[in-house]
């Protein structure tokens, strides 16, 4: 008769900063390769596996990136159980499970929470005013898995069919890595029409694209919305609105009142 088996412990955790737990790390974001430690115990454990699943409720797990600690055939108390390299996947949100097996075949599990985010763009800011005729540095990180390039472009977002990359110069042409640096440098003066456009990163990896997209707002900063040379009261107006809604500063409404009264 097989006596009864001790209580396994099983518990995982995901550093990033510091600890993130299953309570509070829902909105928890992870990008290149984390370290997922916590307890993988009991006097009868076999081995130990780390699997991650797309969405908070996957059905599908994978060891995509994964890289257990010996193999995951040794106990782990509050150290590190794997190492996960994020870039393996698309971005998005993931389950990151612990399982936990015993000499019977038994198995206990344990669930953590987190937010892929290896494609972005910090600046410009999403909903950003941007002027015509300027020089725009495009900052962020494109980075993946048997990465191949990466690409910028943008569209009016009532016509996303007519994508440009017009005035875009992208660092080492698109074809290296980027992790938060310069990705590119936009020359605003290219774009033919003001107005509020997408700008979109894309990430090629070997079997997968990443994407990422923001939204700016691009105007004539000098108060011409509608490239004829001169401010009219209506133009002016839309300035004042613009202002008021905190889209535009008070040294460029300064400047439209002023080119207004000077045209």
């Amino acid at each position: 008769m097989n006596k009864p088996n001790p209580i396994m412990m099983v518990l995982v955790l995901v550093l990033l900063s510091g600890c993130v737990t299953q309570d509070d790390n829902q909105n928890g974001y992870v990008n290149g390769t984390i370290e997922i430690k916590g307890y993988a115990l009991g006097s009868n454990m076999s081995s130990y596996m780390v699997e991650v699943g797309e969405s908070f409720n996957s059905t599908i797990w994978s060891t995509a990136g994964v890289e257990l600690t010996g193999n995951g055939t040794s106990e782990v108390a509050n150290g590190t159980l794997a190492r996960w390299d994020t870039t393996a996947v698309s971005d998005g949100k993931y389950t990151i499970r612990l399982t936990v097996t015993d000499t019977n075949n038994i198995s206990n599990r344990d669930l953590v929470y987190v937010s892929v985010d290896n494609i972005f763009m910090t600046s410009p800011q999403n909903n950003s005013i941007i002027n015509m005729n300027d020089s725009v540095e495009i900052i962020g990180s494109a980075v993946g898995y048997e990465f191949i390039n990466y690409s910028i472009d943008y569209a009016p977002v009532e016509g996303t069919e007519n994508w440009s990359s017009a005035g875009i110069s992208l660092t080492n042409n698109g074809n290296e890595q980027v992790n938060n640096g310069t990705l590119a440098l936009w020359e605003t003066g290219y774009i033919e029409a003001v107005g509020r456009y997408t700008l979109r990163l894309r990430v090629s990896s070997e079997g997968m694209v990443n994407e990422e997209s923001t939204f700016l707002r691009i105007m004539d900063l000098r108060g011409d919305f509608d490239g004829d040379g001169n401010v009219s009261d209506f133009e002016l107006l839309d300035y004042v609105d613009n202002w008021v809604n905190g889209f535009v500063n008070d040294f460029d409404l300064l400047e439209a009142i002023d080119n207004w009264v000077q045209p």
